[in-house]
């Protein structure tokens, strides 16, 4: 600010003693309708006020000493400032604690479809047990069915096979009642066979 000041005092020294309205051509013009001695009236009125009321420029023209100690507001702007800091730092570490005890702690909606899922879950397990039990009956009777089947197969080879036994032992019966009627009737052996 110092160097504002020279600046201003330098400017003075320049401008004292001169004028401080510039005299433009187009004052000086016949046209603009004010005579020369007019012009230079009022140039000196006005020059004359600009030196009554010119501000004399000194270092402590800009120096301001405040009426009392201005140290109140700053304080209390620092001390707001600062609560309201801690303040919204507890309500933020608040806000995550309570999300963070929320991921952790299962709510109601949670609660009840996990206790909706684990009935699902034993319903099916009940399911699967009659239908496991319903299989293996399924495969019991599949099991009995086969060794009857079996059975029946088995008593059906050995009625077939005593069938076979009797058609056999018949036949050879007759057949041998054949030979013997036509031995008696003098045929030899070798002719019969």
């Amino acid at each position: 600010m110092s160097s504002l000041i020279k600046k201003a005092l330098q400017l003075r020294e320049k401008i004292n003693g001169k004028s401080v309205v510039p005299v433009s051509d187009e004052l000086l013009e016949s046209e603009s309708g004010i005579t020369a001695q007019d012009r230079d009236k009022i140039i000196i009125e006005i020059n004359d006020l600009v030196d009554a009321t010119r501000l004399e420029v000194q270092p402590s023209t800009f120096s301001f000493a405040s009426q009392r100690k201005g140290s109140f507001l700053p304080v209390m702007v620092n001390v707001v400032a600062a609560s309201v800091l801690l303040i919204a730092g507890v309500l933020i570490f608040h806000f995550f604690e309570l999300g963070e005890e929320s991921i952790a702690r299962p709510t109601e909606v949670e609660t009840a479809e996990a206790e909706v899922l684990e009935a699902v879950k034993r319903e099916s397990e009940r399911q699967l047990r009659e239908k496991d039990l319903q299989i293996a009956g399924i495969q019991g009777n599949l099991e009995g069915l086969r060794r009857e089947r079996d059975l029946l197969q088995l008593q059906a080879d050995t009625k077939l096979g005593e069938k076979e036994e009797a058609i056999r032992k018949a036949l050879q019966g007759e057949l041998e009642a054949e030979r013997q009627r036509l031995q008696q009737q003098g045929l030899s052996q070798e002719q019969i066979d």
